[in-house]
């Protein structure tokens, strides 16, 4: 992106040819100036309890031509049905290839699921220097939102070097 802001490369032709987009479920793939997406049933981060999405796989592919409509104003998906069902390809090659199959769009209610801990089964922990915070991911089980009883872990600083 850097480039663009060259006066020399005001006019430049993008450099970007492929990328893709998912979030809680919805995607976006944009190819050669074509971009296709699913429509968003209701927004990912919506706290929004018992609203029944649509399977993840069922939602409603919008294709847009943005050297001629940037604003994505033109739905072109009926006029273009195989245009459409190529960048879909594409966005499947694309979420293969980095990982992001399952998809999975339950949105605010998927944040709020335990994380598997890098630190299970540990009970002594160590740290040194300044700690400004701990992930709850990496934190012991005592200082992750949970009141041991009887204490599990033992939680010491280190002796400062100094």
């Amino acid at each position: 992106m850097v480039y663009t802001f060259d006066k020399a490369n005001a006019n430049a032709p993008t450099r970007r040819t492929t990328q893709y987009f998912e979030m809680g479920g919805h995607r976006g793939i944009y190819h050669d100036g074509w971009f296709a997406n699913t429509k968003v049933p209701i927004a990912p981060w919506s706290p929004v309890v018992g609203v029944k999405l649509p399977d993840v796989l069922n939602y409603k592919w919008e294709l847009y031509h943005l050297d001629e409509d940037y604003s994505q104003y033109t739905d072109l998906a009926a006029k273009y049905p195989d245009k459409l069902k190529e960048l879909q390809g594409i966005f499947t090659q694309e979420a293969r290839k980095y990982n992001v199959f399952p998809l999975d769009n339950r949105g605010f209610a998927r944040a709020l699921i335990p994380r598997p801990s890098a630190t299970a089964g540990q009970i002594e922990f160590t740290y040194s220097g300044e700690i400004s915070g701990i992930s709850p991911g990496t934190a012991p089980p005592s200082l992750a939102g949970r009141s041991p009883s009887p204490p599990t872990s033992r939680c010491r600083r280190a002796a400062s070097k100094a």
